[in-house]
């Protein structure tokens, strides 16, 4: 099968966790059962490397691991001061090799080394565990053989190959777990302390473990049968994340329970205390589940207790019965059979045996509906969909319903937060048949490049193959985005321009007779960029107002090919140079990143000027013909007025567009349904190096910290910091002179800021007030002379309307050392509330959590605040 195709199995399964402890990704089932044990009884806390299996295990790792398995690795803690080896004064491991070595369990090379760094035998495992587990003894000679022979007899090598030079990993584990199950051999002196040696059935060191204070673990087996979500018979409280049904048997557990568990046999560990039916500690699925699963376009049919389903276009089997039961997008649905698989379409269905009978006792179907996110409001949580998608009716989803369970994962099944949703992502929607399970799955997945082949539903874009969802009609040759859901399915079809594809020749470098040395400098197109802002006018009332900008992305230096071909025709390089300075082209490179076509492009009209309406994103002029632009599909080149004396950085200032003005411009690409245009260039007056300014009306913000960081291989500043609008991060802009203010910001500064409209880079910055200002001292702000320094909040007052401004507001009232002051602080455009304890610990309050007494910077303008600050 096609690798995207295996790619839509392997995400599908984002909602189950097969381990609740670490685990290996490549290891076999009973591996798994090993690791599960080992750590469910603490076997393996504090230990490094527990993923690298097939690497040799050292001497002073396994050390650990004993000391681990007895117990004892509190004890181990106190025991680093020993001095017994030289050669281990560094070793994570020094306490547990002192205990083991006073406890005459190991002993050292002999002279007063231990080897902590060397790799570890299978006859000395064989002398450590007899020692651990009591048989020494017995043993009647102390060289190596005799302790590896009294092991075998044991079963400490049980599982494993001992004739090895070295122990890995793997067989460490497997080793010591074989001990945790063997009785110990310990000395009963009785009441005349005779001293005899016996062995007690049940008296193991997996007993010990099980039973010590901090664990009295129990290891039980079963079916899950609900959990907050699913059930196969009742259901339970959706508010429990940590309850789960187990066998008709409710259970608390010590973590949130996963999703897909239900109908899966799971061992699990169950701790016992005040709750009578225990806590589970961890859990894990186990060697009885047969899980089977196929897409539902695959789904070929099923009676007499046989379904068949396509595998690999070969057709596959599996059984089933009157008892299967089937669960529709987490939901069990009574009175739908395998048969009607058939009635659904665009998902998985995921089959599970739990007891190795070969009849499949659990069908889950999880069907889903995409969309592409336009926009997500956190407030009211509800996500829109772009394109005028509808789904139930609607053009958007609403989450915000108390009486729902929404669960929002990414594609590796990892939980989001709904603020957490990238805008232009693919969003999968499975509702259960009730409406009372909503779960929503997010990808972030692309493609883009031309449609080389299309063969049924499989569809070439380059050189990488995708499965094409019904209805999908991707043209031949055509440059796309494509949009790609979690099972790896594209859902939609951008036929726009792109980075790869469009591009402005500003200058051609011909001066060689080496037609290899010819070059080309490309303008590459950018995404448009709208913004929003909100302000408040005289009357209280909120208005926002829209700003769109046109960018390039970058300017791409490029060698032509020998050959260009320009409209069908080839040229050599210094001819095409020539032909294609100064055009709109759509180019491609070969394998050696050099232009092997630029095919020159026409724009939709002739006319030059064209008048631009904000209202409506449209360019017209007068009665002629117009175009209209999508800021999330138009594409924008800018060109300077003067090219002569432009620089690099004049080619990346964003260009803002005024309502009613007339702009040079032209378009390309445009749809002939829509008149939307999917590539704008625009002429205009582009000069970088100029700083923002910096009003009593610029934001502010507060400083968390200011780091360097690489990207595209230039070094560039970054200032974390809260504002009004949360923690963002923010470049430091590369098209002003320098950005020496920003490198003396420090953790606490609160400063007022700017920044280059439609790039969201750091301009300008001024320093309100410094965190080292903030000292208990009353006095006036050093940097402001109209702002007041650090006060006492002496009275609070919440939502009355202000006379003077005619508005809802609260009120702060602070004491500036005799100097008492209230402010009202407006419900609409509330000025960022930060809390600052010492200098790091900085987050955002609302004006409920201030509180009597607080310690408090004001920062005003006329009585108006701009933002308050709170010390503790």
């Amino acid at each position: 099968m096609l690798k995207k195709r295996i790619l839509k199995t392997l995400l599908c399964i984002i909602c189950i966790v097969a381990m609740i402890v670490p685990t290996m990704g490549t290891v076999s089932a009973s591996m798994e059962d090993v690791i599960f044990d080992l750590t469910s009884l603490g076997v393996l806390d504090g230990m490094e490397s527990t993923d690298k299996l097939d690497e040799f295990m050292q001497r002073g790792e396994f050390a650990q691991l004993v000391v681990n398995a007895m117990g004892y690795n509190q004890v181990a803690t106190t025991m680093t001061d020993r001095g017994y080896f030289t050669d281990c004064a560094t070793s994570p491991y020094l306490g547990a090799i002192n205990l083991l070595y006073e406890s005459k369990v190991l002993s050292g090379t002999g002279t007063g080394t231990f080897g902590p760094d060397s790799n570890l035998t299978y006859p000395q495992v064989g002398k450590i565990m007899v020692n651990v587990l009591g048989y020494s003894n017995i043993v009647r000679n102390t060289d190596l053989s005799s302790y590896y022979y009294q092991a075998s007899i044991l079963g400490v090598y049980d599982d494993v190959n001992s004739s090895g030079e070295y122990v890995t990993r793997r067989d460490a584990y497997i080793m010591v777990r074989n001990c945790l199950d063997i009785d110990l051999m310990t000395q009963n002196f009785g009441m005349f302390g005779t001293g005899n040696f016996e062995v007690v059935e049940g008296n193991t060191l997996k007993s010990y473990l099980a039973t010590a204070q901090h664990h009295r673990l129990t290891k039980l087996k079963g079916i899950v049968t609900a959990d907050c979500v699913t059930y196969l018979y009742s259901g339970m409280d959706k508010n429990k994340t940590d309850i789960i049904e187990i066998d008709g048997v409710v259970y608390k557990c010590n973590f949130e329970v996963p999703r897909g568990l239900v109908g899966m046999a799971v061992d699990f560990y169950v701790g016992y205390g005040e709750d009578a039916n225990g806590v589970i500690t961890s859990i894990t699925t186990n060697e009885k589940n047969t899980v089977v699963e196929f897409d539902l376009a695959d789904f070929l049919g099923a009676s007499a207790g046989v379904l068949k389903y396509n595998n690999n276009d070969n057709t596959a089997k599996i059984r089933y019965n009157e008892t299967t039961k089937m669960i529709y997008n987490n939901r069990r649905e009574r009175t739908y059979t395998p048969a009607s698989i058939g009635n659904y379409k665009d998902g998985v269905v995921r089959a599970i045996d739990n007891n190795e009978d070969e009849i499949f006792d659990i069908m889950y179907i999880l069907q889903y509906d995409d969309a592409i996110v336009e926009r997500v409001y956190t407030e009211s949580k509800q996500i829109y969909f772009a394109n005028n998608q509808l789904l139930d009716g609607k053009k958007y989803i609403s989450v915000d319903d108390e009486d729902i369970i929404v669960n929002i994962t990414d594609t590796e099944g990892n939980p989001l937060a709904i603020e957490e949703i990238p805008l232009d992502s693919v969003i999968s929607i499975a509702k259960s048949n009730d409406k009372k399970v909503v779960s929503l799955v997010i990808s972030e997945a692309k493609a883009s490049g031309v449609v080389k082949l299309i063969d049924d539903e499989y569809v070439t874009i380059e050189t990488d193959v995708y499965v094409c969802k019904a209805g999908l009609t991707p043209e031949l040759g055509k440059f796309v985005n494509a949009y790609i859901n979690f099972m790896g399915e594209i859902i939609y079809l951008d036929v726009t321009a792109s980075y790869d594809n469009y591009a402005y020749v500003l200058q051609a470098n011909t001066g060689s007779t080496a037609l290899s040395d010819v070059k080309v400098a490309l303008i590459v197109p950018g995404y448009i960029r709208e913004q929003s802002e909100e302000s408040v006018g005289e009357d209280g009332a909120s208005e926002t107002s829209k700003k769109l900008f046109f960018r390039n992305s970058a300017k791409n230096i490029y060698v032509l090919a020998d050959k260009v071909s320009i409209d069908g025709r080839k040229y050599s390089a210094a001819t095409a140079a020539g032909m294609i300075t100064g055009q709109i082209v759509s180019y491609t490179l070969n394998g050696d990143d050099k232009v092997i076509s630029a095919d020159i492009i026409l724009p939709y009209d002739e006319d030059i000027y064209k008048t631009y309406n904000q209202n409506g994103k449209v360019f017209s002029k007068g009665s002629g013909d117009g175009f209209g632009i999508d800021d999330t599909k138009t594409m924008s080149i800018c060109i300077p007025e003067t090219i002569s004396g432009s620089t690099d950085d004049d080619l990346l200032v964003p260009v803002m567009l005024l309502n009613s003005t007339e702009y040079k411009i032209k378009a390309y690409d445009v749809d002939e349904k829509t008149h939307i245009a999917g590539l704008v260039v625009v002429t205009e007056n582009m000069k970088a190096g100029l700083p923002g300014n910096i009003t009593t009306s610029s934001e502010i913000g507060l400083v968390k910290k200011v780091v360097r960081k690489i990207e595209k291989d230039n070094e560039r500043l970054v200032v974390n910091m809260l504002t009004k609008e949360g923690e963002k991060n923010y470049f430091v802009s590369n098209l002003i002179p320098n950005g020496a203010s920003f490198t003396r910001l420090s953790a606490g500064d609160l400063i007022a800021f700017s920044i280059v409209e439609g790039n969201d880079e750091l301009n300008a910055c001024t320093l309100i007030q410094g965190a080292n200002y903030f000292d208990g001292s009353f006095r006036e702000n050093p940097f402001q002379e109209d702002e007041m320094c650090l006060g006492t909040v002496t009275d609070l007052r919440y939502d009355y309307v202000s006379k003077n401004n005619v508005r809802w507001t609260d009120e702060i009232t602070v004491d500036f050392g005799g100097a008492t002051v209230s402010y009202e602080v407006f419900n609409t455009g509330t000025p960022p509330i930060f809390l600052l304890e010492g200098k790091k610990d900085i987050k955002k309050l609302s004006f409920d959590e201030i509180q009597i007494n607080d310690k408090v910077f004001i920062a005003a303008n006329l009585g108006v605040v701009r933002a308050i600050v709170v010390r503790r």
